[in-house]
């Protein structure tokens, strides 16, 4: 199943987060914050593993994200 083509029609805001150390998802993460129609994109000073390399990052964009909800 390749649900790719359905990604615009989600209407709940979403957070996308990516670490400027790991350039071979940045095409991937930016390509699905243009497709969203409610996307939020962060680009994270870290790595893959996100919540591990850069975890006030991580936690900062994630509880900001969700108090402007």
């Amino acid at each position: 199943f390749d649900g790719r083509d359905l990604i615009a029609q989600l209407q709940c805001p979403v957070l996308i987060l990516s670490g400027r150390e790991n350039p071979r998802t940045h095409p991937q993460s930016l390509d699905l914050s243009r497709r969203l129609p409610q996307a939020s994109h962060r680009m994270l000073e870290a790595g893959h593993m996100l919540h591990k390399a850069a975890p006030a990052a991580f936690y900062g964009a994630v509880n900001s994200f969700l108090a402007a909800r």
